[in-house]
This record gives structure tokens, sequence and C-alpha cells, in this order.
């Protein structure tokens, strides 16, 4: 397979539909006290700053090419769904009202069977956007993604909505949970790229790339960045979101997106195994779930904020930071290496209330 530069990566993406909003590309920069601290460089990819409000994230660069499909198909209606504090049913309103579309966000939670009495973090931000949400509440004993009675109440109340939408006359589009679509799959390939060429202006190459994996939106991209250029950085992705029988999502679908990359622009992939060896996924920071913190992340929360003034968050960023602490305390990340965090956003979602905190990161608040 040829060798693609990393602006090469990049013209790959030019003829695509895409509306361009997001500032980018990112800022990129040293953490320098706790590179001193660990000795290890420490540079971290600053996706949070993406745009277009100071609510950022990874998501936007997907949101990109979601809404330049939408638009070239004719779609006003975009519809999705997530948690109570959604990052990217956010992000895909925001894009939304500048694009002058409808947004509606059907948002399940399953720790409360009531509307909250007040609006908090992302539920509020969205409702200042105006974005036509619907609360869908826990009303039966938890199970699996697939079983769980929640999320089988919200597909039924999306599928409601687009019926009632279309018969109106609009041209609904269905974003997945997390924005995680095909047409934004390639948006990660750019930030691979980005990332490159970015510690090549600073005179360094990067040996390992840590960031917070979940619906499996942004890993595809990377790994086909990496694959690409024949990089020898290694992506290394804490889980938020567990894997495994009955989940979701899991290594299998990574590996078919990645597949599914390379056939969307006509490169012969590499070899299964050769796929498969860029696949690191590590649960070993989830605790006991999505959403639950931990420890860990809280006390990578705290540790981010004193140390470099940056705002961590306990559902996503907090637990993956604790991830790229604990592989340079065990030794797996040996001294002198260098290290690329990228940032994938969740800072409304700190304001969404300390239920979110652990006692540690809470303690350490009102001490």
């Amino acid at each position: 397979m040829k060798a693609y530069t990393a602006l090469e990566v990049v013209e790959l993406l030019e003829d695509l539909p895409r509306v361009k909003m997001g500032f980018f590309p990112t800022p990129f920069h040293r953490l320098n006290n706790l590179s001193d601290d660990y000795g290890v460089d420490i540079f971290i990819k600053r996706e949070d700053m993406s745009g277009p409000s100071s609510f950022g994230g990874n998501k936007v660069r997907k949101i990109e090419y979601i809404v330049g499909e939408a638009k070239e198909q004719g779609v006003d209606t975009l519809i999705t769904v997530g948690g109570y504090q959604s990052n990217a049913a956010l992000q895909l309103a925001q894009y939304s009202n500048i694009n002058q579309l409808k947004c509606i966000a059907v948002l399940g939670d399953t720790k409360n069977e009531k509307d909250p009495e007040e609006r908090k973090g992302n539920l509020l931000l969205n409702s200042m956007l105006g974005t036509e949400i619907h609360l869908v509440h826990r009303d039966e004993p938890k199970g699996n993604y697939d079983m769980n009675p929640l999320w089988a109440k919200v597909d039924r109340k999306v599928n409601a909505l687009i019926q009632d939408n279309e018969a109106e006359g609009h041209k609904v589009m269905n974003v997945p949970v997390g924005c995680t679509s095909p047409a934004g799959w390639v948006a990660y390939m750019e930030v691979f790229a980005e990332v490159t060429s970015q510690a090549e202006a600073l005179g360094e190459e990067i040996d390992y790339i840590f960031h917070a994996n979940g619906s499996a939106g942004s890993l595809p991209g990377m790994i086909v960045g990496k694959l690409l250029t024949g990089s020898k950085t290694k992506i290394i992705s804490i889980n938020n979101r567990r894997y495994g029988p009955g989940e979701v999502v899991g290594e299998q679908d990574i590996f078919d997106r990645v597949k599914y990359l390379f056939n969307k622009f006509e490169i012969e992939p590499p070899s299964d195994d050769e796929i498969w060896a860029e696949i690191n996924i590590d649960q070993a920071f989830l605790g006991n779930g999505y959403g639950a913190p931990t420890k860990e992340g809280s006390l990578a929360i705290i540790e981010v904020a004193k140390k470099e003034g940056l705002f961590l968050d306990p559902v996503y960023t907090g637990k993956s930071f604790s991830g790229l602490l604990g592989y340079i305390q065990s030794g797996k990340i040996p001294k002198g290496s260098k290290v690329c965090y990228i940032h994938t956003g969740g800072t409304g979602g700190i304001f969404a209330g300390t239920q979110a905190f652990g006692p540690e990161l809470i303690a350490h608040i009102y001490k």
C-alpha cells in the first residue's frame, strides 16, 4: 500500500459533502507541568475547542459531514438520541441552528423517573438553543442495551416522531447515538493527520495517542490515518462504555468501520491481522460502567486542573486521562516518550451537578 503524507490524507476528504464551520486545526500544545512531573512529554490536542461555541468536542468534525450529507439530500430535520447530558445532541443542535435545520433530541435517563426540576449542563444549553427535546424516563428495571425498556421506549419515540414529521412534509435524517454515522467516520482521519503535522512542526514524533472511546465514531478514522501514513504511533483507546457480548458496540464494529473507510476511498486495505493489531481497547479504567465516577478519574480531574488549568469531565475525559497517567505510572509508557492526549470535550457536562462526581472530587471542591 502506498504511504500517504498527512496532507494527502486530508486531500482524500475534499470531495465529500461537508459544511465547514469548526475551528480547525484545533490547538496542539505541551502540558509542561505534567510532562516535567512524569518525565514524559505529554501533548494535548484541544478538540474541546472545535466550536462552534465554547462547548466543542470530538462530535463537531463528524457533524460537519453529517450536516453536509443532509443538505445534499434536501433534509430539513435531524433527529438524534442520547442521555440527558448528551454532548453529541448539543453539538448537533448547534450546527442545526447555524444551518437552519430543525433538530429533535430524544433523551433518555436511566436514573430519574420524572423531568428534572432544574435543567443543568448540556440539557440547559440544548434548551437555550431551542432544540425540540423529548425526555424519556426509566420506569422498569435496567437490563442490557438491547433489552433495556428505556432504550426501547426511546426507539419507539424516535420512530413516532419521524412518522409525524414526515407526515407534515419534512425530510428527516435519523442521526445515531453519539453522531456515530457512516458519514462522519471519515472525520478523525483528519485529526490523525493534524496531530502528525502539528507534532512535526514542533520537531516531535508522537509515540502514543490516548483518547476516550465509547460509540467508536472517532477511532476508525484515526486507525485509517495511521495505516495510510505508515506511522509508528500507537493508538490507545480508554473505554467509557463496556464492550463485550450483548453490548451495543464492540471491537468488531471498529474493524468493520476501518474496512468500510478503505472501501469508501477505493483503497486496498491492509490485511485483517494488520487492522486488528491497531485496535487497542482498554476497559480497565471504566469502573462500574458508563457515567459511573471512578477514584482514578476524579484524581485525574483534580491533578489536571491544579497543574495545567484545564477541565476534564467525569464521564469521558477524566477516565481516559486517568488511563494515560496509569500507563505512565505502571511503566507501560517509558520515560522520555512522546504522548498526545485528545481532549474530546464534554465540558458542558461538568455543570450537570455533582451527582456525577466521585467522592474524591466532591471533597476537593468543598474542602
